[in-house]
């Protein structure tokens, strides 16, 4: 419970999994200083848990931000027969990862939805529902369909600066994306 700084845990259960020594007695430490728990600061750089007498108990750092989330285009995609492609001109396929593992975009034509799970450089998507629209551009359909059956593919993902690339288990690229300006 917290009431402005003061901070109080209550009755704490653990699973009765068996762990080596070491673990159960970090674990035993961790779990007696949640205990004592009285006051805490919390800043940007992180959170800090005291003691009644003012001791500094338990100090965490900030998760690092989720470098999939926000809006990213395109930029090439496996079309399914063994290349990497450019999305059709005149078309923009999107791709908008939110918390809580939600996925949605551009297809081309057509906006699609899903989900994803990422845990470190694994990813993969759900499947996705798209709305069903008659594209009249020659290709487009295709392009979506392709690009659909891409993301089902992806088990990793890689980011540098601004650019993702999302790769097969093979280690083959399904999806190049860069992010949206």
């Amino acid at each position: 419970t917290i009431d402005g700084a003061k901070l109080t845990v209550g009755a704490l259960a653990t699973t009765m999994k068996a762990c080596d020594a070491a673990v159960s007695a970090a674990e035993t430490a961790y779990l007696a200083s949640l205990g004592k728990s009285a006051s805490f600061t919390a800043t940007a750089d992180g959170l800090t848990v005291f003691d009644a007498d003012g001791r500094q108990l338990l100090t965490y750092a900030p998760a690092a931000a989720n470098p999939l989330l926000g809006d990213w285009n395109v930029t090439g995609y496996n079309n399914g027969k063994q290349a990497v492609v450019s999305v059709l001109r005149d078309t923009t396929l999107t791709l908008a990862f939110a918390d809580g593992g939600k996925v949605s975009g551009s297809a081309g034509c057509n906006n699609f939805m899903g989900t994803y799970q990422a845990s470190g450089s694994s990813l993969s998507f759900g499947p996705a529902a798209a709305t069903r629209k008659m594209c009249a551009q020659q290709g487009v359909m295709e392009q979506e369909q392709q690009f659909l059956r891409a993301l089902e593919t992806v088990a990793t993902v890689s980011h540098e600066g601004d650019r993702l690339e999302l790769r097969r288990a093979d280690g083959a690229l399904a999806v190049s994306l860069a992010k949206d300006p």
